[in-house]
């Protein structure tokens, strides 16, 4: 064990060996993005025959939290009710500016604000004095 861990120590190793060591490793994992399984979800997308749809639909919309960033959103909806909400996925960067935005926890989490019980869902007049909490 105290041999083998001296060898490793002793390795001479120059930058251009790496270099090289990370050009391959970075071109296997862009290889590995692009090749479709059988199981993925683009490809179950595209399997799904025309007649046959499901309830769930796709909505586009934007993070409206006050960050100011108004981050694209990918919202499913099924039965006029939000089911859940993704990022959007961006093919080309073009689309979004130099960089695929992705929104924060405060923006993927509005789901729970639309359907919370604490929502105001009509405008409230007060009838008490100020501060009673009398509407």
């Amino acid at each position: 064990m105290k041999k083998r861990l001296e060898e490793i120590l002793n390795l001479k190793i120059s930058r251009r060996d790496t270099v090289t060591t990370a050009a391959k490793i970075g071109s296997a994992v862009a290889l590995s993005n692009s090749i479709t399984l059988p199981f993925s979800s683009t490809a179950l997308a595209a399997d799904v025959p025309a007649g046959k749809e499901s309830a769930e639909t796709v909505r586009h919309s934007a993070c409206l939290v006050n960050c100011g960033s108004r981050c694209a959103l990918k919202v499913i909806v099924k039965d006029d009710r939000i089911v859940r909400i993704e990022p959007e996925d961006a093919k080309d960067d073009a689309v979004f500016g130099e960089h695929q935005i992705r929104p924060c926890l405060r923006g993927r989490s509005s789901r729970w604000r639309v359907y919370s019980p604490d929502r105001i869902k009509h405008p409230m007049k007060r009838v008490g004095k100020r501060g009673e909490g009398k509407f």
